[in-house]
């Protein structure tokens, strides 16, 4: 697919970003510093400049950087893969998410308890794009390089909207609140179903090549040219693909099984109830004898009944009257 096939696809995505987040890449200046970079090395120096401006990663804490590097050797590698496929769009797709996550750093810096968050956003993308690694060293068919753009514009979409959340002061603390974030999520599951394709359609390139192959071997056995060593060589190429592939599968899965067994978050529930809360209720309880006499003797109380009938702040609030009493 030429590089004007990938035309719309790309100004569409960029004309997202600018409106999602009101900054136009081609007139901000740390877009201009990313046209001197060359190589993954260049541009982790500049995000590490941007990083530098986090408390946390100033005191030692460098997982931020440390997410950041597979990501950026990733898209990298594909950006020289994709090559002539995207040489005459105007802004790299690749320049474009370097300059997103530039602009994210920027503006997280000076909302608190983003660090964490942010970290935890980087290490979920890195592990999208860590399936697509030995698929930077193959030649890409041109399916393969269509969704290999629609992989860089969706990654594009999801820096937009960590940044929008940023900027509307909707940022959380924790990057599990961040990811449960419909938007967010949506576009992340696009990402996910793209990287599923991604792998399905390299599937399908094995199975071209070993057809390849049993032609080369029926010319070998007809006193053919074709090289044995070349047949080695490529068979022994389709078997560490094979081999990376169901690795990919079984690290997938197991991120899977965790998302799907880590427990739920509580607070948004528990904040929500104390938002509600009138002052004075509940007081017949903690001022109560039982609870003073059970208070004493520290002992395990089940609260138990249906939802809506208080528990919650009930929870609330015998919590509070413990703390009075220590």
């Amino acid at each position: 697919m030429p590089s004007t096939s990938f035309q719309p696809i790309l100004d569409a995505a960029f004309a997202d970003y600018t409106k999602q987040i009101g900054i136009d890449p081609a007139e901000h200046p740390f877009a201009g510093q990313l046209q001197t970079c060359h190589s993954p090395d260049d541009v982790l120096k500049l995000l590490e400049a941007k990083a530098n401006e986090f408390k946390d990663y100033r005191e030692g804490n460098r997982k931020l950087i440390d997410c950041l590097k597979p990501v950026v050797n990733v898209i990298h590698a594909f950006s020289e893969v994709l090559g002539e496929a995207v040489s005459l769009v105007p802004f790299q797709p690749a320049k474009a998410i370097f300059f997103g996550v530039g602009v994210l750093l920027a503006a997280a810096s000076s909302v608190s308890s983003s660090y964490d968050a942010l970290v935890d956003l980087f290490d979920c993308v890195g592990n999208f794009l860590k399936r697509l690694r030995i698929y930077t060293n193959l030649p890409l068919t041109t399916p393969m390089k269509e969704i290999s753009v629609k992989i860089l514009v969706e990654l594009l979409s999801v820096l937009a909207l960590a940044t929008k959340q940023i900027k509307e002061g909707r940022f959380k603390k924790f990057a599990k609140k961040l990811l449960g974030e419909s938007e967010i999520e949506t576009t992340l599951q696009r990402l996910d179903r793209l990287t599923q394709e991604e792998g399905r359609m390299t599937m399908a390139q094995t199975l071209e090549v070993v057809h390849g192959l049993m032609n080369a071997v029926k010319l070998v056995m007809n006193d053919g040219k074709a090289s044995m060593n070349g047949i080695w060589r490529a068979l022994d190429t389709m078997q560490q693909i094979a081999s990376d592939i169901n690795k990919i599968r079984r690290d997938q899965l197991q991120r899977e099984s965790r998302r799907w067994l880590s427990p739920p978050d509580p607070s948004p529930n528990y904040n929500s109830a104390c938002e509600i809360h009138q002052d004075g209720t509940t007081m017949w309880i903690c001022e109560g004898s039982v609870f003073a006499e059970w208070n004493a003797k520290g002992t395990l109380l089940w609260i138990h009944g249906k939802s809506g009938s208080g528990k919650t702040i009930l929870m609330k609030s015998t919590g509070c009257a413990r703390q009075d009493w220590l």
